[in-house]
């Protein structure tokens, strides 16, 4: 990562056109900094905050490092390229990667998060529109997407759909002395429903007022959109029509040594509408957490957690409670990046007597290289315990398999949407191939098994309806382990800084646990899907 920064003032130092006198009056001309100072301003990297101060001292978050570095790619992307040798390029893209995440969270709302950080923001940035300190900005997706899938034989239901997903978000943001207020309304609606079921709704997806507290704390109250653990763990579900938002409050703090946020959040039935809760019932699912990040453990990033669940189902027993902890850890290496994550599971469901005791646990590794002539290639391999109770010998209050919080299985286990995150290996070959700077492709190649073969797999409903899963007498069937494969291809196109383009197909290929199991009548479960969108930031 340093070294990547260092390429980054390197091609700030290419990039900038001039070389005037510092603005500001906490950087003297005999600073050791002056001159890289002056470089990052001229280039119209970095701004400083209002009244004339750069603050040096302070220390940067990734989404200012992510403003930076979008800033830098703009400045690439009309004109700059010329004069920037290979390497800065290829630094440069290790740096978009490195900080996708924040960089697409950021998207439209870049100038809202400037006025976030109290820089500069001229009123007449085409990317948003100012009326007396209000920043309008937004997006809208349109998404068209198939999906066929072999159905039980004679079952009613279609085994082909195509519909067609709009979404448009509208952002309003207003920063008042050390508070900044975000709204978010968002509009959705499905067109061309094979089934009938297409409906549009309007809602208020995230509405909060973020309270900075001293130089280093911050305190962010009301619904929001909230990720943990790369979204395995805890997920916005994006990819969704109807993205997930969470109510309750965040805080964060930084210190000389790590960073850390507490936080309780509440997962109600408030108009998202993918999938069901992780635990169904009438009352809302509260999540609690601890976050705490180091960035310079074993010369790479560590982040270790600790969240709870309390199930909101009224009818679930008192007591009930469901522990996460865990940590994942990122390095990059030269031309490697590497990822370690695992979590264990904890508690029980507090039924007197007869203990249900939580005992699932996850892990995802991950070893990328990135290649000079733009190709990217790496393993990775992802494990979601399954419950072994039926085993020979096994504790009859055992439950083995890993618990949702509330993730997306379609990031990790592939685009079809064919599984839930329980009872599942999964070996995934990556490639990517970044042709120019508008135009990027890839693929990934799914190996699926089951944990244990004493317990079935888990299915996501909405995408395998209509098809009966293999029957399980437990301690007598043991199944064939052989899930399945699935290909995943993309190509992404950005037509401008605010337009871009996406096509996308996964074939998933049913393995012997569903040919060599399956009920009598029925096929196996193979898949297509895919899916053409465009977004337009505004």
């Amino acid at each position: 990562m340093r070294r990547l920064l260092g390429t980054l003032a390197v091609s700030a130092t290419i990039l900038a056109t001039s070389h005037a006198a510092s603005p500001f009056t906490d950087v003297s001309s005999n600073h050791w900094a002056y001159d890289a100072v002056n470089t990052v301003v001229q280039s119209g990297l970095m701004k400083g905050y209002t009244g004339g101060m750069f603050k040096g001292g302070e220390k940067v978050s990734r989404y200012q490092m992510a403003i930076i570095v979008s800033r830098l790619h703009d400045k690439i992307a009309t004109g700059g390229s010329a004069n920037v040798s290979p390497d800065v390029m290829q630094a440069m893209d290790r740096l978009g990667e490195e900080f996708m995440d924040e960089l697409d969270l950021i998207g439209a709302r870049l100038t809202a998060l400037e006025n976030a950080f109290h820089e500069h923001v001229s009123t007449t940035d085409g990317a948003t529109m100012s009326t007396d300190g209000f920043k309008f900005s937004g997006d809208t997706r349109v998404r068209t997407e198939f999906r066929n899938i072999d159905y039980a034989a004679n079952s009613g239901f279609y085994d082909e759909d195509t519909q067609t997903l709009v979404r448009t978000n509208l952002n309003i943001d207003k920063s008042v002395d050390k508070a900044d207020f975000h709204v978010q309304l968002q509009h959705s609606t499905t067109m061309g429903d094979a089934t009938g079921a297409a409906g549009t709704q309007l809602e208020l997806h995230e509405a909060y007022v973020n309270l900075h507290i001293g130089d280093s704390s911050s305190l962010k109250m009301g619904r929001q959109e909230v990720s943990r653990g790369n979204e395995s763990l805890i997920g916005s579900v994006n990819w969704s029509n109807t993205p997930m938002s969470y109510d309750g409050f965040v805080f964060s703090s930084n210190t000389d040594s790590f960073d850390y946020k507490l936080w309780t959040l509440s997962v109600a039935n408030n108009g998202n509408t993918f999938g069901a809760l992780p635990v169904a019932g009438t009352v809302d699912t509260q999540l609690n957490g601890a976050d705490a990040w180091w960035k310079d453990v074993f010369d790479g990033a560590l982040h270790v957690h600790y969240y709870n669940r309390v199930d909101g189902d009224a009818a679930a027993t008192a007591g009930d409670r469901l522990d996460t902890y865990g940590f994942d850890w990122t390095r990059t290496h030269n031309e490697w990046d590497f990822y370690v994550q695992y979590a264990k599971q904890g508690g029980n469901d507090g039924a007197a007597g007869s203990l249900v005791d939580y005992d699932g646990d996850m892990m995802n590794l991950k070893v990328m290289y990135d290649f000079d002539n733009g190709h990217k290639a790496g393993l990775e391999y992802t494990n979601y315990s399954g419950d072994d109770a039926g085993a020979v010998g096994a504790s009859v209050n055992s439950n083995g398999a890993f618990e949702a919080l509330y993730p997306t299985g379609h990031k990790f286990l592939g685009a079809a949407d064919i599984f839930t995150q329980s009872n599942i290996e999964d070996i995934t070959i990556h490639w990517t191939k970044k042709a120019n700077e508008r135009n990027t492709f890839g693929l990934a190649y799914h190996m699926f098994k089951l944990d244990n073969s004493n317990t079935a797999v888990g299915l996501n409903a909405a995408n395998t309806a209509g098809f009966i899963a293999p029957t399980l007498t437990p301690g007598t069937t043991s199944f064939n382990d052989d899930l399945g494969t699935e290909l995943d291809l993309f190509w992404k196109h950005t037509y401008s800084k605010n337009v871009d383009f996406k096509v996308g197909y996964a074939m998933f290929s049913a393995g012997d646990y569903f040919t060599a199991n399956k009920a009598a009548g029925t096929v196996a479960p193979d898949s297509n899907f895919g899916w053409v969108s465009t977004s337009v930031k505004f």
